[in-house]
């Protein structure tokens, strides 16, 4: 089986599921609240682990507790985090996110380290592509 790799966010994601969402100027009570890992390309990388395909994910977090749980997070799924970045100088993303009784959401979102991946931190991880990561 072919290498996947994943070129995306790593989010810490903070649920908090309410009968309603909220309202401008509105505070609700939350009924349940879930510290999640997530972000777009750590689902899809996990998914992909979890199936049993060999995968590595390319990415950004921060130097913080956040990171070090997606980290592990990831390995669990048997996801390879080597073409993990850690930014030194920014968090890790984070996600607050309220579902309502009828699973409809409303998300915030602080991108943190995910915003400082560039190209050439893409490049630099061609090590793990079957073809060239930037697209060339």
């Amino acid at each position: 089986m072919k290498r996947i790799t994943v070129i995306g966010s790593l989010n810490i994601d903070h649920v908090l599921k309410t009968k309603n969402l909220p309202r401008k100027g509105e505070t609700l009570i939350s009924e349940s609240y879930h510290l999640k890992c997530g972000g777009k390309g750590a689902n899809q990388a996990a998914a992909i682990g979890r199936i049993g395909a060999e995968v590595i994910m390319i990415g950004k977090i921060g130097d913080d507790e956040a990171g070090r749980i997606q980290i592990d997070s990831l390995k669990a799924s048997s996801v390879n985090t080597d073409g993990i970045i850690v930014e030194k100088k920014q968090k890790t993303g984070t996600a607050l996110i309220t579902v309502d009784k009828t699973g409809s959401n409303t998300i915030v979102l602080f991108p943190g380290a995910n915003r400082d991946l560039s190209p050439e931190d893409i490049s630099s991880m061609e090590r793990y592509c079957i073809e060239p990561c930037s697209g060339r």
